[in-house]
């Protein structure tokens, strides 16, 4: 605490180094505190903000409020860096810089370049820098220079064979994030890669160097570039996303062997909309390592290119595309039908196994339950879908009762045997099915068959089986099982066999 009856607190000719606040004293403009304080000839060097700041820390503007402080800091040994912008451009760029304050008569002691000037008056903002040593690549000068609010990394002539990995990093001011400029000419660097600050670059140099080929990739990520320097080096072709993120005079691509091909036609162009008096209009390219032309009037025809080979791949790849499109919307819109089709090409089942094909050690791929006493289902049965799946490969192999069933065993007996060495049971539904006491008795026993997940199937045979299916107890049956149909419908016939083998065991 200052007492108000305190006029002046002479602290000159002492060691003091820096501002501190043990107290936790804050300066408060409602009281009418008018004490002087003379640090005058102390060893006050580094100058930093917070020095400021700690007194009225909720105050924003607290350059302002440093006038009013009454403080003398005349006479020290002030080093002017760029620790100083902030305080020294807010005064100089505001009323305070004709204020009766000693702030004005202020002077550097360093560096030599400044020793001797009034910071307030005198010095050049683009003077205050500061050099950084934390993570600066060895050999290079890195500055920080706040009056362009850019990091400047000078690399020139230090052997680098590829651009640094890191950088240092600065402070900015909010919402004005800072820029990079990068200095790497006459070096080794062979490749133009991006980094993690490329996204900061806004001036980048690589002249003199052994660049060949400058891909895409060099460029992505490369926003806020306002000039690029390649010349001197031994590029024979650039990207042309280079068009896109600057105007040729702001490029730099003179002393390069550029080669005259149909993929660099793009070039003419953006050097014809550079102004006539760029000197680097007139940049050449060797064309079949004879003839030498300027870039700007180089042509499709002079070059002889012809696109056939390339007309023909874009034609490919939008027919491949559509197909993948279309295959894509028809997967979504019909994912199982998709797998039935895969299995059918591929022989791929990588979904929708089972159990049971794992665990059972079976002799029959399926049983097949259907109402024997009607003839045309009898014939069906035995005369196409049996003969087709056991013939046809991969040769499942049924059991059909009414064929396979042994004159004199138990017919019971040998069903409940027979339908538990079989991994699926298929069920074919007709409009007596359920009027057959060996239905009813075998669509029973495989209902309290173990690993039932998906070893029944059930075909409806009979358009009436669709009715059939709707009430109970057939409705609780097929709930969650597979439904197939040999039927009338064209889109049933279709998918009948297809859907019948992705079902069946895998062989």
């Amino acid at each position: 605490y200052i007492p108000p009856a305190l006029s002046k607190f002479d602290v000159s000719y002492n060691a003091i180094v820096n501002f501190t606040n043990r107290m936790n004293w804050t300066y408060d403009l409602s009281e009418p505190y008018h004490a002087s304080v003379d640090l005058r000839n102390n060893q006050l060097r580094d100058w930093r903000d917070y020095y400021l700041q700690q007194y009225n820390p909720n105050q924003p503007e607290f350059y302002v409020d440093f006038v009013t402080y009454n403080l003398d800091i005349r006479d020290n040994p002030w080093f002017c860096d760029c620790h100083f912008y902030g305080f020294t451009s807010r005064y100089q760029n505001s009323f305070f810089k004709h204020a009766d304050t000693t702030l004005m008569e202020m002077k550097c002691d360093g560096p030599p370049n400044l020793h001797g000037k009034a910071i307030m008056e005198d010095v050049d903002l683009n003077d205050l820098i500061c050099n950084i040593t934390l993570d600066c690549p060895q050999g290079c000068l890195c500055q920080n220079k706040p009056a362009e609010n850019l990091l400047h990394v000078n690399c020139n002539s230090k052997g680098f064979t590829h651009l640094p990995s890191k950088i240092p990093k600065i402070e900015s001011p909010p919402n004005n994030q800072y820029t990079l400029k990068l200095e790497m000419n006459n070096n080794r660097i062979r490749t133009l890669t991006h980094e993690n600050y490329t996204s900061l670059l806004s001036d980048l140099s690589l002249s003199g160097n052994q660049l060949e080929d400058v891909g895409d990739a060099a460029f992505t990520g490369m926003t806020i570039i306002k000039h690029l320097n390649l010349e001197n080096n031994k590029l024979k072709k650039i990207s042309p996303k280079i068009q896109y993120l600057l105007k040729f005079e702001d490029t730099s691509l003179s002393n390069n062997n550029f080669q005259c091909t149909c993929d660099m036609v793009w070039m003419k162009d953006w050097i014809n909309f550079a102004p006539i008096d760029d000197p680097n209009r007139d940049m050449q390219c060797t064309f079949e390592n004879e003839d030498v032309y300027k870039i700007r009037e180089v042509s499709e025809s002079l070059l002889n290119c012809t696109y056939d080979v390339a007309i023909g791949l874009t034609i490919g790849f939008s027919i491949l595309l559509a197909l993948v499109i279309v295959a894509v919307i028809w997967a979504k819109k019909c994912p199982y039908e998709t797998k039935v089709i895969l299995y059918r090409i591929f022989r791929y089942h990588p979904w929708d196994k089972y159990r049971v094909d794992n665990e059972l050690l079976a002799e029959h791929d399926a049983y097949v339950s259907f109402d024997d006493s009607n003839i045309h289902i009898r014939q069906w049965v035995l005369r196409k879908f049996a003969k087709r799946l056991e013939e046809e490969k991969p040769c499942y192999k049924f059991f059909v009762p009414v064929r396979d069933l042994l004159v004199g065993d138990g017919k019971a007996d040998s069903i409940i045997e027979n339908m538990e060495k079989s991994k699926r049971v298929i069920i074919i539904l007709s409009d007596k099915y359920d009027e057959n006491e060996w239905c009813k008795f075998e669509c029973q026993r495989a209902e309290i068959l173990e690993l039932n997940n998906g070893r029944i199937i059930f075909i409806k045979y009979h358009p009436e089986a669709d009715e059939m299916i709707e009430n109970e107890p057939w409705k609780s049956r097929v709930k969650g099982r597979k439904v197939f149909s040999p039927g009338e419908k064209k889109s049933e016939r279709r998918w009948f066999w297809g859907k019948i083998k992705y079902e069946l065991p895998v062989r």
